[in-house]
């Protein structure tokens, strides 16, 4: 017997049994007879040799269904041995046994049997399909309860949008396998419900290429779940606090510095406290938050400090700029008063918001941009240190809508 072993594609599930089965003979007949060893999901290692007349039974695993995959113990196999049936390997859940003659009697001979037996197999498949179903979703919510309501759309521009993505493929991929195996599972029981065994012959080849088309479909999901979840650490820029930039010409909106800049000051001193986050998603390519503070002293000797707060958003897409938007004014709304005010040139959506020192809080929207800045001032007022002129010097710099 030459032991090449060649690695075959099933035509169908191995829970459409009969299909499955006639498929085995139909190998040992073309010189591929399945080995004990080795198989992945869909396809399986065959020893060639020369064309040999065999039969195949598939069984459910004991009603110890601790592990799928287990192996009869060696009463069960010296049992069947003894009726003529070798044990080959298990394929979650069943046993796969092989007999070299048509003389030898049927292994499962009662089709009550084969059903109580099928019906133990599906509730374990019920429970591990609602388990892998149930987790995503549970985790999801949980995430959502942590980290708050009305922070979900920022959330996912700071960190977790790719894990939301990866959760929602995991989902959808582990219940259309569920639903796949419970289905087959269900058709079996039937089947077997009718007492009738599965031990007819039937066309395997009727079907094949929708079966092949499925696997691939599955494992084009499973792909594309694996790309999305290493994405979550390959494709986040890390966050990273640094210095404020010495030369802040690149950032898209102004600083306090260039602002303090326009006005007659004896001096204007960016303090090192200031820090700078930039980073990067997939939906959100270009994010900011920072905290500047600087320190002025006018022409008479007055001193005073001026600071800016800001989130800075440019996304990808006109729904999530949205869902920013009304997350950070809902924000701003249950912290600061609103102000009526018109919205300034080259902004789509503006709101504006006082704190109860009057120091000003704006929700900037133009295009896919979206800006949160809150400016404050101590001891000191200037013409060009307000909203109004951070707002006309920042349009300048923003992308076109």
């Amino acid at each position: 017997m030459q032991t090449d072993l060649k690695k075959l594609t099933a035509p169908c599930s191995y829970l459409d049994i009969e299909k499955f089965q006639s498929w085995l003979e139909d190998l040992s007949m073309q010189g591929y007879l399945l080995s004990k060893h080795a198989w992945t999901r869909h396809n399986y290692l065959f020893h060639r040799i020369s064309p040999l007349k065999t039969r195949y039974r598939l069984t459910p695993v004991s009603d110890n269904l601790e592990d799928w995959n287990e192996r009869p113990d060696t009463e069960k196999q010296t049992l069947s041995e003894a009726f003529g049936w070798e044990y080959v390997c298990t394929v979650e859940g069943f046993h796969i046994y092989r007999s070299y003659s048509d003389e030898d009697r049927e292994l499962n001979s009662d089709p009550e049997v084969l059903a109580e037996s099928l019906r133990l197999l599906k509730r374990k498949a019920l429970f591990s399909s609602l388990a892998v179903v149930i987790a995503p979703a549970v985790f999801l919510l949980l995430l959502a309860f942590l980290i708050g309501p009305g922070n979900i759309w920022r959330y996912m521009v700071g960190d977790g949008i790719m894990l939301f993505a990866g959760c929602g493929l995991l989902y959808l991929f582990t219940t259309l396998k569920g639903i796949d195996r419970l289905i087959r599972l269900l058709k079996l029981t039937r089947l077997l419900r009718s007492r009738r065994l599965p031990n007819q012959y039937r066309d395997w080849k009727k079907g094949e290429k929708r079966f092949h088309f499925s696997v691939k479909v599955t494992y084009t999901i499973g792909f594309v779940l694996i790309f999305f979840l290493s994405m979550i650490r390959l494709s986040d820029e890390p966050r990273r606090t640094q210095p404020f930039p010495e030369d802040s010409s690149a950032l898209p909106f102004a600083t306090v510095l260039e602002l303090a800049e326009m006005s007659d000051f004896q001096t204007a001193e960016r303090l090192d406290v200031g820090w700078v986050i930039p980073w990067s998603q997939p939906f959100a390519p270009k994010n900011y938050e920072c905290f500047e503070a600087v320190d002025v002293v006018t022409a008479d000797g007055t001193e005073g400090r001026f600071t800016l707060e800001l989130f800075y958003h440019e996304v990808n897409a006109d729904w999530l700029a949205d869902h920013l938007t009304e997350e950070y004014r809902k924000d701003a709304q249950g912290s600061f008063t609103p102000v009526d005010a018109p919205s300034p040139a080259g902004v789509d959506r503006a709101y504006f918001f006082e704190d109860d020192r009057g120091c000003p809080t704006a929700v900037l929207r133009r295009g896919n941009t979206v800006v949160s800045v809150s400016f404050m001032r101590m001891d000191l007022e200037d013409p060009n240190l307000n909203m109004d002129s951070w707002i006309a010097r920042t349009t300048l710099k923003w992308p076109a809508s």
